[in-house]
């Protein structure tokens, strides 16, 4: 059964390669263009492959394609990857164009091919190599193709979970980069994530009379460099894998309205990885008094702040059932046992921890190390491809046939 299943996988390589190439070639940068166009492209692809699915939403532009191949029996397995990718920045650096979608030295290059429109292809691929293998299913098999996750997820997979689509699965794969140097392995652990949004105001006078202003941009400086240099972050070892915790100010700043104006207002954000036993509570006070601090000296500073949407960490036990699937999905395609790693990058695991789907993990192509996630020359190798297909297809055999 299983080496059916992988013939077919290896007879359709270029159709694999072909739809990866289709859906990084239809932009879906977030923010900017969304997913709409892309979803649209990838459900032609499903129609033509006969896999049932569904378009949803909360908005026109913001769309997510949910698949399902149905079994008798409750439970199964959801795959779950995002169709939005992040701006291309400079062109000119990449040595092809982003959305070109070329393959050389055995690399598909493009804007997505790993972070994570390779994934998608590679879920689906598997399913349909089950299907065609004749493989009777007893639990269903899932596979959500979804907006926003570059800009938070609220538009995806947590409107997804929040509006009745989120399937009762007995386990979850997120189909995010976890081959390092051409090894497979397992991301268990990611830590969470809050952003705040500092504002600071001031008044505006001529810049050749600074002395009748307040320099929103000055205070609002004060501020990120002490939250660099005083805020103490939690460096209490939680699991092994478990990243540590770490504040990352003045990742965004603007201000400022012309050259030889005083500025009287500046927003700055602030990027924080959460580690468990932190609340947001214990943040604002740290945060509340190192602002206090700096007033102490600089009376002029007038700065406050909001915080968004807290999400916790995603820690996987390494005895989980979906860890031994993955682990002998790997044994049996690969012929090794996966190392389990830890990032500190969130993922849409969170939402579906939150919402009761038994330990989701970030399982998937593209490699971490010499993939270029979010940089230029962005690229996923085919053979990647085709092995995470059969991987993706031998959990499929062994938790849903």
């Amino acid at each position: 059964m299983y080496e059916k299943v992988f013939s077919l996988i290896d007879s359709r390589v270029e159709q694999l390669i072909a739809d990866t190439q289709e859906l990084v070639r239809t932009p879906s940068i977030n923010p900017g263009q969304f997913e709409k166009e892309v979803a649209e492209v990838f459900s032609l692809q499903l129609n033509r492959d006969g896999l049932r699915h569904e378009i949803v939403g909360p908005e026109p532009m913001r769309s997510s394609v949910l698949v399902e191949m149905s079994g008798d029996a409750e439970g199964g397995l959801l795959f779950n990857g995002h169709l939005d990718v992040v701006p291309t920045g400079d062109e000119s650096k990449w040595t092809s164009p982003p959305f070109a979608a070329e393959v050389r030295g055995g690399r598909l290059y493009g804007r997505g091919t790993t972070d994570m429109k390779g994934a998608v292809c590679a879920f689906k691929h598997a399913m349909l190599a089950v299907r065609d293998a004749g493989v009777p299913l007893k639990k269903s098999v899932w596979l959500h193709a979804v907006a926003d996750e570059e800009c938070g997820g609220r538009m995806g997979t947590a409107w997804i979970a929040d509006n009745g689509h989120l399937p009762e699965a007995d386990m979850g794969i997120v189909g995010e980069c976890s081959t390092y140097k051409g090894e497979i392995g397992i991301v268990r652990a990611c830590t969470g994530i809050v952003q705040l949004k500092f504002e600071s105001r001031g008044k505006a006078s001529h810049a050749a009379k600074p002395h009748e202003g307040n320099n929103a941009v000055i205070n609002m400086c004060r501020v990120m460099i002490a939250l660099q240099d005083k805020y103490e972050r939690d460096e209490t070892v939680y699991d092994e894998m478990l990243p540590p915790n770490t504040i990352s100010p003045a990742t965004t700043i603007k201000g400022g309205v012309k050259a030889n104006v005083i500025p009287d207002y500046c927003e700055a954000e602030v990027d924080i990885r959460v580690v468990p036993n932190m609340t947001s509570e214990n943040v604002r006070a740290k945060i509340d008094a190192i602002i206090d601090d700096v007033r102490k000296d600089h009376p002029e500073v007038n700065v406050t702040y909001t915080m968004g949407h807290w999400d916790p960490e995603t820690l996987v036990p390494a005895d989980a059932p979906v860890i031994k699937e993955a682990e002998k999905a790997v044994e049996r395609v690969m012929g090794y046992s996966p190392k389990h790693m830890k990032r500190s990058g969130t993922t849409d695991a969170r939402f579906l921890t939150a919402r009761g789907l038994p330990s989701p993990v970030a399982f998937g192509p593209g490699d971490v190390l010499i993939g270029k996630m979010h940089d230029v020359d962005e690229s996923v190798g085919v053979q990647d491809l085709v092995n995470w297909s059969k991987v993706y297809a031998a959990m499929i055999l062994s938790v849903c046939s």
